[in-house]
């Protein structure tokens, strides 16, 4: 049986990636987020510098402020970029969840222009939540696939 504080947690994540996320209500960032949250995502920048080694993201800073401005960049890419979660999981003060994204790319991502292409890709996340606020995630997703199915060749270099 699940603790009030892993359904609070639980209810917290599905705002998030539902909401805020999905449907853009960032005014809810301060109401499931701490300020100074902490968001790790690995993939995109190893995938980036395969494909434009020269490319220069521009940041909002880190927390919120730095969220709401990274969910604006992809938002412009992928005006109906959307999250179906898939699978939820909480213990103690984590939640942990897999998700399918799927959108269109209509706007200028990572350098390259749109394709109108119909994107989908699989992830997974782990947030902890001290007060029913996302304090720490750690996230993880296909982006390789992303890249190909935008048709961006990948060649990845020769070590040595």
């Amino acid at each position: 049986m699940q603790t009030d504080e892993e359904i609070r947690n639980i209810e917290a994540f599905r705002a998030i990636i539902e909401r805020i996320i999905n449907d853009g209500e960032t005014d809810l960032c301060e109401r499931y987020m701490h300020p100074d949250m902490v968001i790790r995502r690995y993939g995109l920048a190893s995938t980036t510098a395969l494909l434009i080694p020269d490319f220069k993201p521009t940041s909002g800073g880190g927390g919120v402020t730095g969220f709401k401005a990274g969910l604006q960049q992809l938002r412009s890419a992928f005006p109906d970029w959307n999250h179906r979660v898939d699978k939820i999981v909480a213990k103690d003060d984590w939640v942990s969840g897999t998700w399918t994204l799927s959108c269109t790319h209509q706007g200028v991502f990572m350098g390259i222009a749109p394709t109108h292409r119909s994107i989908s890709m699989n992830e997974a996340g782990f947030i902890r939540f001290v007060e029913g606020r996302m304090v720490e995630g750690w996230f993880i997703g296909d982006e390789l696939a992303l890249v190909r199915q935008l048709g961006v060749d990948c060649i990845v270099p020769k070590a040595g």
